[in-house]
């Protein structure tokens, strides 16, 4: 009985061990990277991994691979409606009545 007993758990641990493992890759990367998806999805690891063997690995991932990284500064904001020498509403209106007169 024993021995289905430890057949039974290291089954269920080989189900379980994954996830806890795709997790911790998950919760290690998401405040370095855009997508966290992405570091699980291109690293490898085995079950014998340990955090800090997985923040090497990740550090390693960005060294490598840069542009995975969080930008460091928030992107600049554009600007919304007309740049510089766009005609507006007013303007329009009055260039057709310009034309108009002529």
């Amino acid at each position: 009985m024993s021995e289905a007993y430890d057949r039974g758990r290291a089954e269920e641990r080989a189900e379980w061990e994954p996830r806890v493992q795709e997790a911790m890759v998950r919760s290690i990367a998401a405040p370095l990277v855009r997508d966290p998806e992405d570091v699980v999805a291109m690293l490898s690891w085995d079950g014998e991994d340990t955090e800090e063997s997985i923040k090497a690995k990740v550090a390693a991932l960005l060294e490598a691979k840069p542009y995975l990284a969080l930008a460091s500064e928030p992107p600049t904001p554009i600007a919304q409606g007309t740049r510089g020498g766009g005609t507006t509403q007013g303007d329009a209106e009055g260039w057709l009545r310009d034309q108009l007169s002529r």
